[in-house]
């Protein structure tokens, strides 16, 4: 059987926190390394050019009906099927956190008219 002594455990753990902790420095090659002028890649000039918020809204005018159209029966179907289930769990659970949060912002407010 193969057994490690304790001396080789330790010297061991200590090799690999050595390791662990040079490989953790800065070093100055990283900095002589780089290029003095950075340049976009072509991925990053297409997200910034055409990933923004006005082509997403463009684009869901044109594919929200089609998409709507294909997903609608499908999802009524599940929720059909789904919203007695879901009720049956989530009304105990909503109404157990929702009534003391509710308490406590209308007593003080009820207490206050009635003075």
């Amino acid at each position: 059987s193969f057994t490690l002594s304790t001396l080789t455990l330790e010297l061991f753990v200590f090799v690999a926190v050595a390791v662990a902790c040079a490989a953790g420095k800065p070093l100055t090659a990283a900095v002589v390394a780089a290029p003095g002028v950075v340049t976009a890649q072509s991925s990053q000039v297409i997200a910034r050019n055409y990933n923004g918020i006005a082509p997403a809204v463009v684009s869901a005018a044109y594919t929200a009906p089609v998409a709507a159209a294909y997903t609608a029966p499908v999802a009524a179907a599940y929720t059909a099927y789904s919203t007695p289930y879901a009720a049956t769990y989530t009304a105990p659970v909503a109404a157990a956190y929702s009534s003391p949060l509710a308490a406590a912002y209308t007593t003080p407010l009820l207490f206050s008219v009635l003075q």
